[in-house]
């Protein structure tokens, strides 16, 4: 993964921030909103990943494979250069947290829209679907805070970035992606949650 591109994102990310400075009362007030309705978001995603995931485990995995289906040796989100704990984390200024969940975020549409094809479920499909839902729902919050067309065409470098998913069909290893999918959920819920802290506690 491309590390110069997160760079050009960060700087042109740090341009836009710096100008919130000139911005009237009502439109700080407008992005207060946006930043704080983040973290209940990407929460909510967390909270979602986790529902689909047991509710797959429970329907499609046997219960003496479920402790094997948990680990997962490889998260093809992991060539993504962001933070991978606390320490790192903090060491992180807001323009590349934020960076980094958007990346994060668009890195994972595609799969979650192929992940349907694999799914017969209707219960599943449906918490999949919701999942897409909410996917794009935070996507389109981030993107708020970024409202300057001709900079907002840094966030499409990223949009190439995607997973083969099993080409025979088996939903079986299907829970190793859901399961990378919620540790990446709750990644960007941690980075989104610093932000917003360090702007308005």
């Amino acid at each position: 993964f491309p590390f110069s591109g997160v760079m050009l994102f960060a700087i042109s990310f740090v341009a836009i921030l710096n100008s919130l400075g000139h911005m009237g009362d009502a439109p700080k007030m407008k992005l207060t909103r946006v930043f704080r309705n983040l973290v209940p978001r990407a929460r909510h995603l967390h909270h979602l990943a986790t529902a689909i995931y047991k509710e797959f485990e429970r329907t499609y995995v046997p219960q003496e494979q479920r402790h094997s289906s948990k680990k997962t040796a490889f998260c093809y989100s992991a060539t993504i250069q962001a933070p991978r704990n606390k320490e790192e984390t903090l060491q992180k200024s807001d323009v590349e947290l934020l960076c980094f969940s958007l990346i994060i975020i668009q890195s994972w549409i595609n799969p979650l829209k192929n992940l349907s094809h694999l799914i017969t479920n209707r219960h599943i499909h449906v918490l999949s679907n919701r999942l897409l839902e909410k996917l794009r729902d935070l996507e389109e919050g981030i993107q708020v805070t970024h409202p300057h067309e001709g900079s907002r065409r840094n966030f499409h470098l990223f949009r190439s970035f995607e997973v083969i998913l099993p080409a025979d069909g088996s939903v079986m290893k299907v829970p190793g992606l859901l399961a990378c999918f919620r540790k990446d959920a709750h990644r960007v819920a941690t980075y989104l949650n610093l932000v917003t802290f360090r702007r308005f506690a």
